[in-house]
């Protein structure tokens, strides 16, 4: 809390003070007589060199209505020498009656015009604001990246409000089927009939099973047996040697 507006806080019953006289003595020293609304008085005294420092506060606290802590709204004010009367209403409880120093009243009284004439804000407030760097400089905002949203998944059956279902009445839901894979299917075509052609004459008859054949009895050119000793191929006039 402010020091200042400390001061206007009753030290009995920690309510707000409001001032009902104010004097100034010769030495420079405001005195006050403030009063709470549960009627509890005392004093406190500021030094005029430093009036800028707590005449605001005490402004607002002199326009305070003592029985009820409601703005008081200036009537009129009569001078009469070294003391003014202030005039003030009360919303409530009507008019009330302060007294103060002429002197003091001046110095108020200027303090409030002061206030008043000063705005609140600058002119051009709120006001932009020079940029330290050109806006070229400056990179590009970041942008969050969309995603296609998730589509959610199917609800589950459920059976229409009423009464309860029958055994059989509604299917029970499936149960996805797992995916099975099956092998590759080869074709294999049968082996073709090979035709069966007619002996040539140039064909060489084998013995029956169970008889060896000397490869020194057979003609080397036409295959044809050999009787032992002969030194032509009877068949074909091969030199045999």
């Amino acid at each position: 809390m402010d020091p200042i507006e400390g001061e206007f806080i009753c030290r009995k019953c920690q309510t707000p003070l409001s001032i009902s006289k104010i004097l100034v003595s010769k030495k420079g020293f405001a005195l006050l007589e403030v009063r709470c609304q549960k009627k509890h008085s005392g004093k406190r005294k500021f030094n005029m060199a430093q009036q800028n420092e707590w005449m605001p506060t005490v402004i607002r606290h002199l326009y305070m209505c003592p029985k009820c802590g409601s703005n008081l709204t200036d009537i009129k004010q009569k001078t009469e020498g070294d003391k003014t009367i202030l005039l003030l209403n009360c919303p409530t409880h009507g008019k009330i009656k302060k007294v103060i120093s002429t002197s003091f009243w001046y110095a108020m009284d200027a303090l409030r015009k002061q206030l008043a004439a000063r705005p609140a804000y600058p002119s051009a407030y709120p006001g932009q604001f020079a940029q330290p760097y050109p806006p070229s400089t400056y990179p590009p905002p970041y942008t969050q990246p969309t995603y296609p949203a998730q589509q959610p998944p199917a609800p589950a059956f459920t059976p229409p409000p009423g009464n309860p279902p029958t055994p059989g009445q509604y299917p029970p839901p499936n149960p996805p089927q797992p995916e099975t894979i099956s092998p590759p299917q080869l074709e294999v075509s049968p082996p073709s009939p090979t035709p069966t052609s007619p002996p040539s004459s140039n064909s060489i008859e084998l013995p029956p099973s169970g008889d060896t054949i000397d490869a020194g009895n057979i003609c080397p050119a036409c295959g044809e047996p050999i009787s032992p000793g002969a030194k032509f191929c009877t068949n074909c006039g091969t030199e045999l040697e």
